[in-house]
């Protein structure tokens, strides 16, 4: 769950809608799992889809708390600044 975080926060910086972003995010750790089971490498789990889809979910919301409190990020070459406005 928590691997997922930082991709949440990521991509809240860089998408506005909520609701596309996480659909697109639930399509894509869903073909994740059926990869996973296909190539007998794992079995498909919904607790797995459900706790990455909340663990994204918990870094967008917490990319959109920290921008309404404030703080920015920008991008500078590879790396991203996060600082107070």
């Amino acid at each position: 769950m928590l691997a997922f975080m930082p991709i949440g926060f990521m991509l809240a910086w860089k998408c506005q809608s909520p609701k596309v972003t996480i659909l697109l995010f639930l399509a894509f750790i869903t073909i994740c799992e059926l990869i996973q089971s296909i190539l007998h490498l794992g079995i498909f789990d919904v607790d797995d889809i459900l706790l990455n889809t909340f663990g994204f979910a918990l870094g967008f919301l917490a990319q959109n708390h920290t921008d309404s409190r404030g703080w920015s990020m920008q991008r500078q070459g590879n790396f991203v600044i996060i600082s107070k406005r």
